[in-house]
């Protein structure tokens, strides 16, 4: 079954990642366009980037649009984790421009003209598809279901926290959390896919060893370095032998969904900027429109079926 897709991301190294896996799939996924907000870089970096990917996967028809500059509501600085470029300094030729409409009225249109339900995939904050579900609702029945990496529901180990940015939040949670709490309680059937499960993808030594063997040495050493670049957060604050590989999770679940095990609940995301737990999302209850991947059943499995993708794309 063919996807037709739609990837909004903040585009660091991960929804750079994620973007080369849609690219690299074209007969599971008919990749729409990427769309781009503030996060992980600026909005100006994060589009740049996202063209980037799109360019090194040569798939130049693709629309890229740059999005939001900024949360809905209350500004909080993040943890750089992929330095000012969002790449870990690594650095792609671009040789186009953005589409001229901004991102929510690109969605909107393609949605509208849509022929069949679409898949909107979110790999960063949530500004983008909040802005198009408050301002457009008529495009509602176009989206099939929204699938999201954020949140962090229960203490994860080794390390008990149950976030990266803070004790309590996961990153695109806490940056807007008043965008993830509209999605997930937009009606919209949402896949999420929080810490809790993407935690137990990391890139150890010998995974990065296997990719850099198994890929062309450009891109693979460029590559790496960028999945690498979080490393220095990652093992420290959870004692891991590596960076986690967090928003490439949402392509590879739906690459293989049987690798992932979940179950229905209604989540709220805690919005109080002066709360210490600002961005912590919550279990409201059981059953509702959130599907939560609770965890990845072979996450081997996982790596060697983005390993696999990449290496269709950058052949030998």
């Amino acid at each position: 079954m063919q996807h037709s897709v739609i990837h909004d991301g903040d585009h660091g190294s991960d929804d750079f990642v994620a973007t080369l896996l849609f690219a690299a799939q074209p007969r599971i996924f008919n990749l729409l366009g990427v769309t781009t907000g503030y996060g992980n870089t600026s909005v100006e970096h994060a589009t740049r980037n996202a063209l980037a990917a799109l360019e090194l996967a040569g798939r130049h028809n693709i629309p890229v649009c740059s999005g939001s500059k900024r949360p809905l509501s209350v500004l909080k600085s993040g943890d750089n984790a992929f330095d000012d470029d969002g790449l870990g300094g690594v650095s792609f030729p671009v040789c186009r421009e953005p589409h001229s409409l901004n991102a929510v009225e690109w969605m909107a249109e393609t949605l509208r003209v849509a022929d069949r339900p679409v898949t909107l995939c979110a790999t960063g904050l949530m500004t983008n598809m909040a802005r198009l579900l408050q301002t457009c609702p008529d495009v509602v029945p176009k989206i099939g279901r929204i699938v999201a990496m954020g949140g962090c529901l229960g203490p994860l180990e080794p390390g008990g926290r149950r976030g990266n940015i803070t004790p309590y939040a996961e990153f695109n949670f806490y940056m807007d959390p008043d965008a993830a709490d509209i999605v997930l309680n937009s009606g919209v059937p949402v896949t999420l896919l929080p810490m809790d499960a993407t935690h137990k993808t990391v890139l150890t030594p010998e995974r990065q060893k296997r990719l850099l063997d198994l890929l062309p040495e450009f891109p693979a050493r460029e590559l790496v370095r960028m999945m690498r670049a979080a490393e220095k957060y990652d093992m420290p604050k959870f004692g891991l032998p590596g960076a986690v590989l967090h928003d490439q999770n949402v392509p590879l679940f739906l690459m293989a969904p049987h690798l992932y095990e979940g179950r229905d609940v209604t989540m709220t995301v805690n919005a109080d900027p002066a709360d210490e737990r600002h961005g912590q999302m919550t279990l409201a209850s059981e059953g509702g429109p959130v599907h939560m991947i609770e965890r990845i059943a072979d996450p081997e499995a996982v790596f060697q079926l983005m390993a696999k993708a990449l290496a269709a794309l950058f052949p030998h």
